[in-house]
Formats: C-alpha cells, structure tokens, sequence
C-alpha cells in the first residue's frame, strides 16, 4: 500500500494555520475536525495532496478570510473564486494571475473596499460606483476618470472624509455641508468665503473645537452653547466677549463629572 506523499514542508504552513484552515472546513466538512494537529509545526508530518486540497476548498467555502491561510501552491481560481464571493476582501489573496474582471466585481459586491485589490484594468464605472455606495472611502481607489458629481456625493454621504479624494471641481455647497455635519474638525479645510452659517452649525454640533474655524460674523452666544455642550473643552475656542455665565456653567458641570468619572 502507497503511503501518502508529503506535499508540505514544515516553513511553507505551520500547524497553527494548517489548524484554522480545518476549524473553518469543518463547517461544509466535519471530517475536517479529524485532522487537526496537536503541535504548531507540521515538522516531518505526511500529508496526501487530496487531503490538503480538500481541507483548502473546504475551509474557503466555510470563511472565505480563510484563503489568507491557503499557501500559494494550492491555490487555484476555483478556490479563489468561492473565498472572494464568501468575503470579498479576500480579493488582497488571490495571486495576480488568478483575478478576473468577474471574479474582481464579486469582490466589490461582496465588499466595496475591495476595489483597492482590482487591477486598474478591470475597473469600470460601474463596479467604482457599487464601490463607493458600500464604502464612500473606497472613492480614494476610484480613478479620476471615472469619478462622476453623483458619484463624488454618494461616497460624502456615505464617509465624510471621502472628500479628500473629491476632485474641486465636484465639491458643492450640498457637499460642504454634508462633510461639515460628518467630520466638524475637517471643517477647518473649507474656505471662510463658502462657508455658510448653517454649515458652521452643523460642524459644531459634530466636533465643539469646529467652532475654532467658523468666520467670526456667525459666532455668538447660541453657537458657543452648542460647542460646548457637544464638548466641553471647546471652551477654549469661545471668545471671551461670548463667556456668558450660562456657558461658563455648563463646563464647570462638565468638568465636575470629569472629575468624579
């Protein structure tokens, strides 16, 4: 009888992760269990290549983070079809010579950050949008080619600091205001000229230190009131003319549960 031919060298996969690889077969495969290792290399331990393969396909189709575990000689794109399709950020695993344009818009289906893992030439306009309404950040991995005002408003709405990676051009006043009620501190980076006052308020009762950046015309006691009360240290940015004994109660309160928390 042929003994199994060993397939795996002990550095190419240690048992801690041949281990997780069977913990996630288990789920489509409860055999898997059966071999589960005891000690955390597989040093001069025989596997049969069926063996390890079937474990590789198992475990994917099980969790599909799973193929970070998966070494390189037995992945195929069949495998990392199933991983992509179960958890689209495995796309960061699968070989370069394995991706599809099919296979890349599962991934960005599944997981719209995954894009940052789509070869540039697999990147349509459409696969960058269903990008973007996942995860508006994901715009920072979008090319400028492709980026649309109707796409640059869905990734604010959806992540604020997405901005960054809005071409000026695209920036409106909806999208400044949308921004300034999402990250009060990003605030700092609008004009004073094309900032409004309902755009300070929205920004203060996002961050209390946004008060620091608003034009001095749309400062006043009801604006201070808001800051402090979202934060009570943005004290510091509220003029001195504007210390009114209602504010200054407000922050002492504060400072006192500081102190007692």
């Amino acid at each position: 009888m042929d003994m199994p031919r060993p397939v795996l060298k002990h550095d190419e996969l240690t048992g801690t992760a041949f281990n997780i690889l069977c913990k996630a077969a288990e789920k489509t495969w409860p055999e898997a269990k059966n071999h589960l290792r005891t000690g955390l290399t597989l040093k001069g331990e025989p596997f049969s290549e069926e063996i390890v393969k079937k474990i590789c396909s198992h475990a994917v189709q099980g969790s599909g983070n799973a193929l970070r575990y998966v070494p390189e000689a037995f992945k195929t794109p069949e495998i990392c079809l199933a991983a992509v399709q179960d958890y689209g950020n495995a796309l960061r695993y699968v070989p370069e010579a394995f991706k599809t344009p099919e296979m890349c818009l599962a991934a960005v289906q599944a997981f719209g950050y995954a894009i940052e893992y789509v070869p540039e030439a697999f990147k349509t306009p459409e696969m960058c949008l269903a990008a973007v309404q996942y995860c508006g950040y994901a715009i920072k991995y979008v090319p400028e080619a492709f980026k649309t005002p109707e796409m640059c408003l869905a990734a604010v709405q959806a992540n604020g600091y997405a901005i960054e990676y809005v071409p000026e051009a695209f920036v409106t006043s909806e999208i400044r205001l949308i921004v300034a009620e999402q990250t009060g501190m990003f605030f700092k980076e609008i004009p004073d000229e094309l900032k409004t006052l309902k755009m300070c308020l929205a920004a203060v009762m996002n961050d209390g230190f946004a008060l620091k950046y608003a034009p001095k015309q749309f400062i006043d006691e009801a604006m201070c009131l808001i800051a402090v009360k979202q934060n009570h240290k943005a004290f510091i940015e509220v003029p001195g003319y504007l210390r009114s004994e209602k504010i200054r109660s407000i922050v002492e309160c504060a400072e006192k549960e500081d102190l007692f928390s």
